[in-house]
């Protein structure tokens, strides 16, 4: 059952509308086991705490698109009851600097917090195990701590947080790791994603053998980049062991002038130097046999085919 009921009104008197409601209104569904929240009419307050039950059950979720486009608010308090944050489930709330995520919640939806531009802070619960794609894409956060128990991390999930300088993994995670604020895999062979507000030199750990993040779903079509858009980078050193060059690894690196591939890389995709303006000289070791440079141009082992 859909239905609506106001926020400050007594959780009884419930409403029958479900579009056209009046301000300050939620929709939801209700079922046994716990009510999801699917949408908000907003009124005048800035700062909203959603109700722990409504009509005498729980509130479990938040579901798809529940408070998109609510401009006007500028924090919001999820109920301890609530386990999951649907797909853009706070889309585009550009007002939006403060969200108390309760403990219990376990999963952050596909882009949930897009373009909350404000949003320079969020702490995310113990409970956590699965931030989708694109989660966090496009806010003001400075740093963020991924907890112990999180298993996945969907691509582009902090893509577009210029002011991000640290991403943080909790010892024990069983899936990631960081260092000095960069997230890796658990090994810490795969370099995962640089946050893009790191500036100066940066030397890749000699242990990394790729670059590259992971597949997404619903609004993209390719693959994260390690270190895509991260614009104040000046020079990027990598080691020796590396492997793999991954889709849009550099894409935006726009400060980035001049770059040498390792003997050892044998693959670089097509994409990882998109939109490298200043990128004018690429050199590469003498021993790599499927890569060669002229003059700064990235070639194939041969010299036949221009790859940058």
């Amino acid at each position: 059952m859909k239905t609506a009921i106001p926020v400050l009104a007594s959780l009884i008197l419930l409403a029958a509308s479900v579009r056209g409601a009046e301000p300050g209104t939620y929709e939801y569904y209700s079922y046994e086991s716990g009510v999801t929240i699917t949408g908000y009419e907003p009124d005048d307050s800035r700062e909203l705490i959603v109700p722990s039950e409504i009509a005498g059950v729980p509130v479990t979720a938040i579901g798809w698109e529940a408070f998109k486009d609510c401009r006007e608010v500028t924090s919001v308090v999820l109920p301890a009851g609530v386990t999951s944050i649907g797909s853009k489930a706070f889309f585009n709330c550009t007002r939006l600097a403060s969200i108390s995520l309760p403990p219990g919640l376990t999963e952050i939806g596909d882009g949930a917090f897009f373009n909350c531009r404000a949003l320079a802070r969020v702490s995310i619960p113990d409970s956590v195990t699965t931030i989708r794609d694109g989660a966090f894409f496009g806010t003001a956060l400075t740093s963020i701590s991924i907890p112990s128990g999180v298993a996945e991390i969907g691509a582009f999930v902090f893509a577009r947080c210029p002011a991000l300088e640290a991403i943080h993994v909790e010892p024990g995670n069983q899936h990631f790791s960081s260092i000095d604020g960069v997230l890796f895999s658990a090994d810490k062979y795969t370099l995962i994603r640089c946050p893009e507000g790191r500036a100066g030199d940066y030397a890749v750990p000699q242990k990394v053998s790729a670059l590259g993040g992971s597949s997404c779903s619903w609004w993209c079509y390719s693959v994260g980049g390690a270190f895509e858009n991260c614009d104040r980078l000046a020079s990027i050193q990598l080691p020796d062991g590396l492997t793999s060059i991954g889709a849009r690894t550099f894409r935006g690196c726009s400060a980035l002038a001049s770059l040498t591939i390792p003997g050892q890389v044998s693959e670089i995709d097509a994409s990882a130097f998109d939109a490298c303006p200043a990128l004018t000289a690429i050199d590469v070791a003498p021993d790599n046999a499927d890569f060669s440079a002229v003059d700064g141009l990235l070639l194939n082992g041969e010299g036949t085919e221009l790859v940058r």
